[in-house]
């Protein structure tokens, strides 16, 4: 019964990658909260742009064209 315990526990520890070099030296070591903290971030750099590019657009109405304006420092 307690082979069974144990092996539960080792389940819900979660997961982990270790990054190695040629030396066999840890370099990095990414967890499960590194993994959110990616996920999050995509998101909302993705609402970001989403947000921008609308807000971009200028406003559609038909038949409408601005007036031609001059150059503020026009030389003649």
């Amino acid at each position: 019964m307690s082979n069974v315990k144990s092996q539960l526990n080792t389940i819900k520890r979660g997961w982990a990658i270790n990054i190695y070099d040629g030396d066999r030296r840890l370099l990095c070591s990414l967890d499960p909260s590194h993994g959110w903290a990616f996920a999050t971030g995509i998101v909302l750099g993705g609402l970001l742009v989403l947000g921008w590019t609308v807000s971009d657009r200028p406003p559609s109405t038909p038949g409408s064209f601005a007036a031609p304006q001059t150059a503020p420092l026009s030389v003649d």
